[in-house]
């Protein structure tokens, strides 16, 4: 039997909107600080425009990250025992059952609100993500895995730096 989970209800629209926002306000930065001299541009204006570039460019590229590597639909095929992940701007993953080693469950806080998740060990110290964040509801992902007795880890912390650097 295939269960599949889709996105939440708006998330990829939003993050591409949220992407293009973002863009759009460092361009206009870069085109204003490179060909826009003026007799009042002073140096404290160079530096704090400099300033507003890096950040809206590290805005920009965490957001591009999430797009990359955030899943927005799993198929759960009982019958094969494999998890298919989709992602937005990558291949598709098939994890088949002895390609895990374990999950963990998260909790990912940003300033305003907190979303549940779970973290996929897999074979070859990759992770994935599976949470609220972009999934409609990813309980089924772990209600599967707790049948076919793969190992929980328990509660982790979570930090978007480390897993960008496990992908």
């Amino acid at each position: 039997m295939l269960t599949e989970i889709g996105p939440k209800k708006f998330v990829i629209g939003g993050r591409i909107i949220l992407q293009v926002i973002l863009a759009m306000p460092l361009l206009y930065i870069i085109y204003m600080s490179i060909f826009q001299k003026s007799i009042h541009h002073l140096n404290k204006m160079a530096i704090r425009d400099w300033a507003y570039i890096i950040i809206f460019l590290i805005m920009n590229i965490l957001a591009f990250l999430q797009l990359l590597f955030l899943p927005f639909w799993v198929t759960i095929d009982d019958e094969l025992k494999t998890l298919e992940i989709k992602y937005l701007m990558l291949h598709s993953k098939i994890v088949n059952i002895y390609d895990i080693i374990a999950y963990s469950s998260t909790t990912i806080k940003s300033r305003s609100s907190s979303c549940f998740g779970m973290f996929l060990y897999l074979t070859g110290g990759k992770q994935v993500l599976l949470s609220d964040l972009t999934l409609d509801n990813y309980t089924p992902v772990e209600v599967f895995l707790k049948n076919l007795k793969v190992e929980n880890k328990g509660e982790e912390g979570f930090s978007f730096l480390s897993y960008f650097m496990h992908q």
